[in-house]
């Protein structure tokens, strides 16, 4: 009879190679997802040599891509959309920062329009990064 007793016995340990592993895919998966989401949108930034700028990390981003594309954080836009995303991000924040990342292959008078369109939400800090040109060469 005894036997059957420890037979019935609930195991009182916890596996949790099983969570571990689970655990150890969802970092890996975070790891190699990271850097895509800060980078957003792929653009050839133009080179320039000047300094490097300090951007705030509260800072809008607006892409262009070399096909003229708008995203306004990684998000698709229309010139109208744009300006009514901007005035919400104006009117939600103070001192809102854009930067305008536009692809070296992309019109200026597309660029400009853009700039315009920041200025007129009432948006004064604007950058344009480049990418640092090698000044020994």
């Amino acid at each position: 009879m005894k036997s059957r007793l420890y037979a019935y016995t609930p195991i009182s340990q916890i596996n949790i190679t099983s969570l571990v592993d689970v655990t150890m895919v969802l970092l890996i998966v975070f790891i190699l997802i990271t850097p895509i989401m800060l980078h957003g949108i792929n653009v050839q930034l133009p080179q320039a040599s000047s300094k490097r700028m300090d951007i705030s990390k509260d800072a809008v981003t607006i892409s262009i891509s070399k096909h003229g594309k708008i995203y306004l954080d990684n998000a698709r836009v229309t010139h109208e959309s744009l300006k009514k995303r901007l005035k919400i991000i104006v009117g939600s924040t103070q001192n809102t920062s854009v930067i305008i990342k536009a692809d070296k292959f992309v019109k200026y008078g597309e660029v400009v329009k853009v700039l315009d369109i920041v200025r007129k939400s009432g948006i004064s800090r604007v950058g344009l990064p480049t990418r640092v040109r090698d000044i020994h060469r």
